[in-house]
Formats: C-alpha cells, sequence, structure tokens
C-alpha cells in the first residue's frame, strides 16, 4: 500500500538535519528504486532486530542441540526457527513502496510465512503428542495457553493475508480485501509480540530453565527483536480511521 508521506529522495535523505537519529526516525526505512528487496533485511532498525532473533534461535539451538534428546526436542527447535522466518518476512515487506516491490514483497513475505506456519503447526503436534506421552494436561501453564492462543492467530493470520492477496474475491471485490491490509498489519505486530512473549515465557519452563538460567538475555533480545521491527513500521499504513 502506497504511504501518505512523499518518499525522500537520496540527496534529501543524505542532506538530513544532525538531529536524526543513527538508525533513523521511526518508519524511515524505504526500499530504494535501484536496490533488490533483500537489502531491506538490513534497512534501518532491521539489523537490531537480527540481532535479536537469531541471539533467540542461536542460544535454543545450542541448549538443544547439546543437550539430552528427547519428543519434546523439536518444538522449540521449529518454533525458534519459524520466528526467525516471520522476521524476515516481515523485514522483506515494510520497506516496500512501488507497485512492483509490493508485489515481490508480498509474494516473500507469504512464502515465508507459509513455511512458518507449517513449522509452527509441527512444533504443536510435537508438543501435543510429548504431553500425550506423559499423560500429562494440556496448556495448563501460562506459555502453554498463551502458546496455543498464537497458533491459533497465526493461521487465522495466515489465511486472511492468504484469501487477501490470492483470492480478494473472497472479500467480495479487490477494493475490499485492500481495506483489510491495515487490519492484516496490526495484527500482524501483535501476534508477533504474543509469539516472542511467549518464547521468553518458554525458556523460563522447567526443562529449558534448568539448562540455561539467564533470563536476561532472553529478554534483552526479544526487545531487540521487536523494537527493530516496531521502529519502521509506517503508521500512515495502519491507520484505522
Amino acid at each position: 500500500m502506497a504511504t501518505d508521506q512523499p518518499i525522500p529522495t537520496d540527496t534529501e535523505q543524505s542532506q538530513s538535519g544532525s538531529d536524526t537519529p543513527l538508525l533513523g526516525r521511526a518508519g524511515d526505512a524505504t526500499q530504494s528504486e535501484r536496490a533488490a528487496i533483500w537489502t531491506n533485511l538490513l534497512t534501518g532498525t532491521a539489523p537490531v532486530a537480527q540481532v535479536g532473533i537469531f541471539v533467540i534461535f542461536l542460544a535454543i539451538w545450542s541448549v538443544v542441540l547439546t543437550s539430552e534428546y528427547s519428543l519434546f526436542s523439536p518444538h522449540p527447535l521449529l518454533n525458534s526457527a519459524a520466528l526467525v522466518l516471520l522476521i524476515q518476512s516481515i523485514l522483506l515487506l515494510q520497506p516496500t513502496h512501488t507497485p512492483e516491490q509490493k508485489q515481490e514483497g508480498a509474494i516473500l513475505h507469504s512464502i515465508l510465512n507459509g513455511v512458518a506456519l507449517l513449522e509452527f503447526i509441527s512444533a504443536l503436534v510435537i508438543i501435543v503428542l510429548n504431553k500425550q506421552s506423559h499423560n500429562s494436561k494440556h496448556f495448563t501453564s501460562l506459555h502453554g495457553k498463551l502458546g496455543l492462543t498464537t497458533y491459533i492467530l497465526l493461521f487465522i493470520q495466515a489465511l486472511v493475508g492468504f484469501l487477501q492477496y490470492y483470492t480478494p474475491g473472497a472479500f467480495g471485490s479487490i477494493e475490499n480485501a485492500k481495506k483489510v491490509y491495515k487490519y492484516h498489519r496490526a495484527s500482524g505486530y501483535i501476534i508477533l509480540l504474543f509469539g516472542l512473549v511467549n518464547a521468553i515465557l518458554g525458556t523460563q519452563t522447567d526443562y529449558f530453565y534448568g539448562l540455561f538460567s539467564v533470563t536476561w538475555i532472553w529478554v534483552l533480545a526479544g526487545i531487540l527483536v521487536f523494537a527493530g521491527v516496531a521502529s519502521r513500521l509506517k503508521v500512515s499504513k495502519m491507520k484505522m480511521f
């Protein structure tokens, strides 16, 4: 969707005042017409989000892979890998502004999110099977309840996004489908926050905390991820009224 603000030229960007923050102001990240879409992964505050998500990913994988393997082991591995893909899909799409960029970004966004959704579903199946193998109750902890809520919201989010872009007739018309975009964006950031919070809660379970008990690393990494992503949010794309 086009932004309400004009896209600054390279000259205007280079002449910005000394009061401009080091990583730019909120929503400053915009894909240059000459740049490949992959550059969006490192535009503006994207590196902040990348550092945070890969700290989470590498820490989880190192803890799980260096401990005794069990039926539960793939659950955190798949969830963390899916979170990485979600972040990349968001970072790729955020700075796009020309019709061509939006089309390429939307397709890549849907592909990455589709793979991430399969990983999330697999992680859900694994934790259910793991609970059943121990005759344990399902979704009793805050981590379990928020996790189930997040899984459901992710599925709905993916379904709505797919219908919006690939079959807009499901909303009656292309224009009606476009009207839902802003709500899809807003809910995406909320679901991302849920996912990050629940990932941190997962590291505080008996399994994880017994293997790696440095809580502040998970919290700091989660803050970096959300701050890096949210700082590139273009509010003009999400006006509800």
